[in-house]
């Protein structure tokens, strides 16, 4: 059964060597979305974990979906008797598919005396004391790296527009309405994959401290967002569907007199 609380990140990248000096155990990162980012002038050698988990799955893979859609509506008076509307609506959808001989993960459990020790850092010090001990930093506590992959992707982007001129002249003694309307539509795809690969850093896992002023005292939890990947998943096919759908009405613009120009481009649905 795999994992509900997702807390493995996904690596921005797939270029992140396996034995990378700068992503390992216990680094202290000041970017959660770059596990690159080192803190500058902090150490280059991490303190050591006290003890590390290991695990490893064969034949892994997982299939990523994710789906944004979005409309808008505008409506603009113009004069006494002509209406227009434009609406204006995407699709945003990714689709990701992983396939490993080997997925391999590595973690710790570090406690509060290790973290505290770990911000005792020279170079960390540093950076919380020119940010005024506001800003968090992050320490890496797990690896998922990707023996032997083979990944395909597939992106698209839907676009569609209609905007309608509309004519009420029952005040005038003409009880229809009537006028030109006009749409348009656009479609971008792209996919890359391929079947092999160096070894690389797949995921990783963060727990994020932040300290109060002089970092004598910190809070730390989980850093989870953005997360996609549990602890525990299962060998052969999994699936993980992201999903952020919006609408956003139809709004008035309340345009008194005159019709106002509306540039698509300056619509943007994300």
């Amino acid at each position: 059964m795999s994992s509900h609380t997702p807390t493995y990140i996904p690596s921005p990248n797939w270029d992140i060597p396996a034995d990378s000096d700068m992503v390992v155990l216990g680094r202290l990162i000041k970017d959660p979305k770059n596990p690159q980012s080192k803190i500058l002038k902090s150490s280059d050698d991490p303190i050591p974990p006290p003890k590390i988990y290991e695990g490893e799955k064969t034949d892994w893979q997982t299939t990523l979906e994710q789906v944004r859609s979005g409309s808008i509506g505008l409506w603009a008076k113009c004069l006494q008797f002509i209406e227009g509307q434009l609406s204006f609506s995407q699709l945003k959808s990714s689709m990701e598919e992983h396939k490993f001989a080997t997925l391999e993960t590595r973690y710790f459990l570090p406690d509060e005396d290790y973290l505290a020790q770990a911000l005792e850092d020279t170079g960390v010090q540093a950076y919380l004391q020119v940010h005024n001990w506001r800003k968090p930093v992050y320490i890496i506590t797990g690896i998922k790296i990707a023996r032997g992959a083979s990944i395909s992707t597939e992106s698209n982007v839907e676009r569609s527009a209609q905007a309608g001129l509309k004519v009420d002249a029952t005040s005038v003694g003409v009880p229809v309405e009537m006028g030109p309307e006009a749409s348009w539509e656009s479609k971008k795809k792209r996919g890359i994959s391929y079947g092999g690969s160096t070894d690389y850093i797949f995921a990783y896992q963060l727990t994020s401290m932040k300290p109060k002023k002089k970092g004598k005292e910190f809070s730390n939890k989980s850093y989870v967002k953005g997360a996609v990947f549990g602890k525990g998943e299962k060998d052969g096919d999994m699936e993980v569907k992201v999903k952020d759908a919006f609408d956003i009405e139809e709004v008035d613009l309340g345009f008194p007199d005159t019709c106002s120009q509306v540039d698509l481009t300056d619509i943007d649905v994300r």
